[in-house]
């Protein structure tokens, strides 16, 4: 058999086991992302491929196209989940997975859980593998092993003050006036915040560290932070509960002012509910942590976790930063506005900014589409027309549609019809004025020109 012939079946072998062609072809990723997918997993390469653009889509939506990264950008920000995810399918011992079944975010869930159930299963006190077997799992539903894993969490108790609390490992990086401090471990586990914390004192990852907030002998806060992403998955308070507002400032020096983190991911995980999130620290507060850097969450994963009472606060100083507001036009209003409830709320911000209105008016038909999500979300739509009526330049921003949208929706077109067509009696009076005074000066430029033509 000719070199030229074996070459050419040896490419048909290789293009037979390889996906990557389909993932360029078929589903149109460029080589990068396909040689990234096929590196993780030839064998799941369109799974992933597949779920990628899907979250993709999802990120992006209502971002303005300015502000979008490529597909190419996006992949290596969530990179290392899929290296979490191809590395829980390979565990032995974890209970029945389709992955075929799910999508990202399910296959994250299922990450998080496996974290959880390992923690348990790798307690050299516990024995769980030695008493069920090493393989037990395999035969369980993922419910049925978050049961068992919780037995023993729930069995933890806190110990409140340990002797020796720190060792050779842990590095004081703060120490506030009252004498808490901010202490970062260098290691993913430990067993004396496991005594004083009731938790079991294990990060997410093996390559992360763990943030511990001390005072004296005990231990109040455990978060798990990776040192290469500058992220944080966990952040738990005693007993694998939520910290609790007595310590929100030192958790906002950390979050704010360290310069250790970059991002929050303490949405994801098993039970994320039990973290601290953002959105429950004060309004303003959270605002200018987000303001200043808005990359370090998704607004809707922010908003998924703020109590209800502090969303509306939240989002009204939100509209302060440009930095957020700049990413809401002009399609990410629609989407933001959709996920807040308190709607009187938003668009008291937007009527009290100095240019999101004009900045919408840039697209073409975003500032009518705009008027109207608005007026359709609130019960006080005669006040806002009025607002908006005020509104320096609005009215001469207007198109046809959006002049039928104040008109429709007032309880008095004719009121409003004026204001477009006429404006209010003071200009009206101005401009009679101005148009008397004009004819006169005409009148006596036609009368110098007769005079000076016709001169005897």
């Amino acid at each position: 058999m000719n070199i030229w012939l074996k070459n050419k079946i040896r490419e048909g072998l290789l293009v037979e086991k390889d996906n990557r062609r389909v993932l360029i072809d078929k589903l149109g990723v460029s080589e990068e992302v396909a040689n990234w997918a096929h590196g993780l997993s030839d064998k799941l390469s369109i799974w992933i491929v597949k779920t990628l653009k899907e979250k993709f889509t999802e990120e992006m939506k209502g971002v303005t196209p300015e502000n979008q990264s490529s597909l190419d950008e996006y992949y290596k920000t969530i990179a290392g989940d899929y290296e979490d995810i191809m590395s829980l399918l390979k565990k032995q011992n974890k209970p029945k997975t389709d992955i075929n079944a799910l999508n990202f975010n399910s296959a994250i869930d299922l990450v998080g859980k496996y974290r959880y159930i390992e923690a348990w299963l790798n307690d050299p006190a516990n024995q769980a593998q030695a008493e069920f077997g090493q393989g037990f799992l395999i035969n369980k539903t993922w419910d049925e092993a978050v049961a068992m894993a919780n037995e023993w969490h729930n069995s933890l108790t806190a110990g409140g003050r340990v002797e020796d609390l720190l060792d050779d490992k842990d590095e004081i990086i703060h120490t506030f006036s009252d004498g808490f401090q901010w202490i970062l471990r260098k290691s993913s586990t430990c067993s004396k915040s496991k005594e004083s914390m009731g938790h079991c004192a294990t990060a997410s990852k093996p390559n992360m560290y763990l943030f511990r907030l001390v005072k004296d002998s005990s231990e109040f806060i455990t978060v798990d932070w990776d040192p290469a992403g500058k992220y944080v998955v966990q952040m738990k308070g005693l007993n694998n509960k939520k910290p609790i507002p007595k310590y929100h400032p030192y958790i906002t020096w950390l979050i704010r002012d360290s310069g250790y983190i970059e991002k929050l991911k303490t949405n994801t995980g098993y039970l994320p509910h039990t973290n601290f999130q953002l959105g429950e620290l004060e309004p303003d507060v959270a605002a200018d942590i987000l303001g200043k850097n808005p990359s370090i969450s998704p607004i809707q994963d922010i908003l998924a976790f703020t109590p209800n009472d502090k969303k509306p606060k939240l989002i009204s100083n939100l509209f302060k930063y440009s930095s957020f507001v700049d990413k809401l036009i002009p399609n990410g209003f629609h989407y933001f506005f959709n996920m807040v409830e308190n709607k009187n709320m938003v668009i008291g911000a937007i009527l009290n900014n100095p240019n999101f209105l004009e900045k919408m008016n840039e697209y073409s038909d975003y500032l009518t589409d705009t008027i109207e999500r608005m007026l359709d979300g609130t019960n006080r739509k005669d006040e806002v027309i009025d607002l908006l009526l005020k509104r320096e330049g609005l009215i001469g921003m207007l198109d046809a549609n959006g002049e039928d949208v104040l008109i429709d929706n007032h309880s008095n077109p004719d009121y409003v019809r004026n204001k477009l067509y006429h404006g209010d009696e003071e200009e009206e009076a101005a401009l009679d004025t101005q148009l008397a005074e004009n004819k006169k000066r005409i009148k006596n430029v036609l009368k110098n020109y007769v005079k000076t033509t016709y001169k005897k």
